[in-house]
């Protein structure tokens, strides 16, 4: 049986407070059919791109010469549900974060329904899906309008849950492993916080596999170069393949294609970017920013050539907090400036932030998971040929279409 490629994200959101009351009913609600806009959509994306760069340099500065594994979807949706609850200045922050503002903002719902619509893959040989659940305390209550904001245009599912319950934290990691087709089980392996209240999950889930896999026969031990001069040796892949190309005096890199695009709509593939000078890692990864990347993503020419890819398995986690705050979100995580009232409920601010990453590349495809966990308590034909050996450290961008999935920097690909 041929492995297959799998992309999966989790974003969670926990939210915790004490105080009076009332029982909510369980609900249950698919992704709307009201989303026709592709302007604000489109809008939406390039802000959502803006906010992957934007995490993804502040974690590779607080991980100097690591591998950093990052999912900009499923942190941009997570913000973004956040969002819906937040009044102020705390949406404020979120919003000028998310690069959104006016117009863009006030329809920032709708066109996040027209996004998840319109990455409804067409191939059936493809599967790509989003799940949004808005899990409560069946005691705990929340406003309606959240509610049905949540259920109309995230297609969340919202559903009671009693988290005083050792039962509670297992409930949830079945969801979760269902929505991620088993990849992601056990996300809670301890009872949660008597004062939680309601949970925002987001789940990511891709497979596919390489349009034109590389043969396993082919894969053979070579040298690699390491940031501090060292050289390894580790299982590196080789194909001839007709792709899309690019070579400047910073990179060079190719787009490997998981499908051939031809359905219109739906085209996922994953970018390799290979820096010139392996001493200026660093100033490349600085460079990496959603104007260079609209510029860059217009220069790749379609060529024939040769690709030789290290077969890697990298994991990584990162706590988000810092990053996010430096990006410009601060109020949220402070209890006595956050606002949180049009979820219902005050003294809310948020306490965690973390994304957990692994992914996984192979001769078959690329196999991926991220968690990422937001806590809120109370207050408190070509015409010419190249040959890329991806030998030193590279950068990775695993997309659908416009939509940047999971982003890596691979120093060591052991």
């Amino acid at each position: 049986m041929v492995l297959g490629a799998g992309v999966l994200a989790l974003s969670v959101i926990y939210i915790m407070q004490s105080g009076k009351r009332s029982e909510l009913r369980r609900f249950e609600a698919g992704l709307t059919n009201g989303a026709e806009s592709l302007r604000p959509r489109d809008s939406l994306i390039e802000s959502f791109n803006a906010l992957g760069f934007d995490v993804f340099a502040q974690l590779v500065k607080s991980h100097p010469g690591q591998n950093v594994l990052f999912s900009p979807a499923s942190l941009a949706e997570a913000l973004a549900m956040l969002s819906e609850g937040a009044a102020g200045s705390t949406r404020d922050e979120i919003a000028k974060t998310l690069r959104l503002s006016g117009s863009n903002l006030n329809s920032l719902a709708l066109s996040n329904a027209a996004i998840l619509k319109t990455l409804i893959p067409l191939d059936p040989a493809l599967n790509l899906a989003f799940a949004n659940g808005l899990w409560v305390n069946q005691n705990e209550g929340i406003a309606s309008n959240y509610i049905s904001r949540m259920e109309h245009f995230f297609g969340a599912q919202v559903r009671s849950v009693n988290f005083t319950s050792s039962d509670a934290p297992e409930i949830l990691n079945q969801w979760i492993s269902n929505k991620t087709c088993g990849r992601i089980q056990r996300i809670y392996p301890r009872p949660f916080d008597p004062n939680l209240e309601m949970i925002l999950i987001n789940t990511l889930h891709f497979k596919g596999e390489w349009m034109s896999p590389f043969d396993p026969a082919t894969t053979h031990d070579a040298p690699f170069k390491l940031l501090n001069g060292e050289t390894i040796r580790c299982p590196q892949m080789r194909r001839f393949v007709t792709a899309y190309h690019c070579n400047n005096p910073l990179f060079e890199a190719v787009q490997l294609m998981f499908n051939d695009g031809d359905l219109g709509l739906f085209k996922v593939n994953m970018v390799v970017m290979l820096p010139k000078d392996i001493s200026h890692f660093d100033k490349f990864l600085d460079s990496l920013n959603t104007v260079n990347w609209t510029q860059w993503q217009q220069a790749f020419t379609l060529l024939g050539g040769s690709v030789t890819l290290p077969r890697f398995r990298i994991s990584a986690q990162s706590d988000l907090v810092e990053n996010l705050q430096a990006c410009g979100i601060r109020n949220a995580f402070n209890s006595e400036k956050a606002d949180f009232r049009p979820i219902g409920s005050s003294g809310l601010y948020v306490t965690e932030c973390r994304q957990a990453v692994t992914i996984d590349v192979n001769e078959h495809g690329a196999e991926a998971a991220a968690a990422t966990d937001i806590t809120l308590g109370r207050g408190g034909p070509p015409p010419e040929s190249f040959t890329m050996i991806i030998n030193r450290p590279f950068v990775i961008l695993i997309c659908s279409d416009d939509t940047i999935l999971f982003m890596a920097a691979v120093t060591d690909p052991r």
